[in-house]
This record gives structure tokens, C-alpha cells and sequence, in this order.
């Protein structure tokens, strides 16, 4: 079996809350510059699908954009991360945590028309 690890001594502040204003069915990550939303499954594209998915309700919801343009923002200014993945060889499961960011910065006037 293979393991790996990377360690490192830090001191870091990490504050954790439930903000209800953005309803998200699964964890969300918030950065001064992005929103970040996770999600894992059992394998690495079912992972993304639920990550893109979730974004795009994200931004249909917060910027009252329509769900086709909320996904094509995804797919043009989203970044897709692998945060792990987890294979277990005595199994068939394996574990896929992704993310996808978008910047908080977005300009939308050309989706809006103004």
C-alpha cells in the first residue's frame, strides 16, 4: 500500500460558520477573492459534475443570472481542483475530493445586456 503525506509546521486561523444567505448542500469555501464549492464522490468525474452543479445554482442564485449562464461562467472563468484521491485497492470505491473556484470579482454586464 502507498502512502504519502506532506507536513508542515504553521500557524494559521481558521474561522468555520454556516452562513444561511448562500444554501449550499455541501461545503463551500469562501476566500476574500472566491467562492469555492466541494464535493466528493466515488469517482473523479461524478466528483466535478456535483462541484459544477453546485456552483452553477451558486451563481444562478446569488447574481439572478439564468442556469445556462451561470454554468457557462463555470466552465469559462471556473478552476476545477483535485483536493484528493482516495483508492482503496481492496475495494471498488474509490474517493475523489474536488473543488471549483470562481472569482467573487465577476463582471456581468454582458450577460445582463448594460
Amino acid at each position: 500500500m502507498y502512502e504519502e503525506g506532506g507536513e508542515c509546521a504553521a500557524d494559521i486561523t481558521v474561522t468555520i460558520s454556516i452562513d444561511r444567505k448562500y444554501n449550499c448542500p455541501r461545503p463551500l469555501v469562501e476566500t476574500k477573492d472566491s467562492l469555492i464549492c466541494l464535493a466528493g464522490r466515488g469517482n473523479l468525474f461524478d466528483s466535478i459534475k456535483l462541484a459544477v452543479q453546485d456552483m452553477t445554482s451558486l451563481l444562478f442564485r446569488l447574481y439572478g443570472i439564468t442556469e445556462k449562464d451561470a454554468y457557462v461562467l463555470c466552465t469559462t472563468v471556473g478552476s476545477i481542483r483535485i483536493g484528493a484521491c482516495v483508492c482503496n485497492r481492496e475495494s471498488t470505491e474509490n474517493r475523489c475530493l474536488v473543488g471549483i473556484s470562481v472569482p467573487k470579482s465577476l463582471n456581468l454586464s454582458y450577460i445582463r445586456g448594460s
